[in-house]
């Protein structure tokens, strides 16, 4: 939390506010990284549990 706010509220805040963000390909990588290895876990998860025919 920052500002007694999530990190999504604050966001939308400097949108409304159009305070412009800083993003560069540093982040945008390894923003990348992060999405490949959710679904990478999602497709684990979901294996195992249509494995197991919950």
């Amino acid at each position: 939390e920052l500002a007694g706010m999530t990190k999504w509220e604050f966001h939308e805040l400097l949108a409304k506010e159009k305070v412009v963000r800083r993003y560069d390909l540093e982040e945008l990588e390894k923003d990348e990284e992060v999405v490949r290895e959710l679904i990478e876990d999602a497709s684990v998860y979901l294996s195992v549990v249509e494995g197991n025919n919950f």
